[in-house]
């Protein structure tokens, strides 16, 4: 590698060239939920390996016809904005289910038999256990759904499968991460105290997963797209301070793109990019979008079940501001006299 400029105390080197990078990983990161004011926030992960680094420019060319960009896709797994790919009807929990499901196959991952199974599974050590403390756990669903997995349904999903582990075979490309983490309001909240800001909590959760990926996988060359939320522009001493011992080159701050090199003394080796709209660009972006999106709604369909049963009058909701403050209005007394605080529940920002 060209010689660098020298970094000054946070570890951040200014530009300076440099030879490209051929990465054997590509990985993706993305969250859902992070307007709400009810239920998690949720951050999706993960990652693809090819010893060809051809193979992973375009995963979407490389896996047709087993998946598709077109978000309403059926006769596809529709891997895309998840934003896009869900709806609340039978058809779009089937489109989201169909791709968690697949592509858990392709890693290799057993049909959990139950919530817990699916969301630590889904966390590996990311996972704690404040998700158990909520009011709703024991409601939760491992299945989005449950109600509509017929036999042809079975049967289409296992030839997807297939379909999908044929074409990822025959182009020497592996699954090697899948990811998910659901952060509750208690957690969250707990963290707005600590960081004193919203942005600074979710680069933790961020930080996280990114740590997870550079230690597993940088020392194959590892390239990252993380869908860049809310206005931040520079992450260069953010991920110098967030990996020790790493050394941060910044490659470009344009409007909407941020890129940066890392490396070690290790021999690790990454681009990081920060990119808005960034599931229209990467698939492994998309697919953590969509893993992030069914971690959500997984959760607000234990939290709908549980709160349902306790007070029937009262109309569901996804936990977005406004419905969020009629479900907290209607539900006040419910939730006094079942004793559940506030900050259990209601997220401060």
């Amino acid at each position: 590698m060209a010689a660098r400029r020298k970094a000054d105390d946070s570890g951040l080197f200014a530009p300076a060239p440099r030879e490209g990078l051929r990465a054997r990983v590509v990985a993706g990161i993305d969250e859902a939920g992070l307007g709400p004011l009810l239920g998690p926030y949720t951050l999706g992960w993960c990652a693809f390996r090819a010893d060809d680094p051809a193979r992973l420019v375009d995963l979407w060319r490389e896996l047709a016809p087993a998946v598709s960009r077109e978000p309403t896709a059926l006769d596809a797994l529709a891997v895309a904005d998840s934003k896009e790919v869900w709806s609340r009807t039978s058809r779009g929990a089937l489109r989201l289910e169909r791709v968690v499901r697949c592509f858990e196959a392709l890693r290799g991952l057993p049909a959990p038999e139950d919530a817990r199974a699916w969301f630590a599974r889904a966390a590996g050590e990311l996972w704690n256990e404040e998700l158990e403390r909520e009011p709703w756990w024991s409601s939760a669903p491992c299945s989005l759904a449950q109600g509509e997995l017929d036999e042809t349904e079975l049967l289409w999903r296992d030839d997807m499968a297939r379909l999908l582990a044929a074409r990822a075979g025959s182009a020497g490309i592996e699954l090697v991460a899948l990811g998910s983490r659901a952060t509750t309001p208690a957690e969250l909240n707990r963290s707005f105290e600590r960081t004193g800001s919203k942005g600074a909590t979710v680069w933790e959760e961020v930080a996280a997963a990114l740590r997870i990926l550079w230690r597993d996988h940088g020392a194959a060359g590892l390239s990252v797209v993380v869908d860049r939320q809310g206005g931040r522009a520079h992450y260069g001493r953010l991920l110098a301070a967030s990996l020790p011992g790493t050394r941060v080159l910044m490659l470009g701050e344009a409007p909407g793109d941020s890129r940066y090199e890392l490396d070690d003394d290790e021999g690790r080796r990454a681009e990081v990019r920060f990119v808005e709209r960034a599931e229209a660009l990467s698939l492994p972006v998309a697919l953590a979008s969509c893993r992030a999106k069914y971690a959500r709604e997984l959760s607000m369909q234990g939290f709908n079940r549980h709160f349902g049963a306790v007070a029937p009058e009262v109309l569901p909701t996804a936990g977005y501001v406004e419905d969020g403050r009629r479900w907290l209005c209607e539900m006040h007394d419910r939730l006094e006299s079942l004793g559940i605080p506030r900050e259990r529940l209601v997220r401060s920002r």
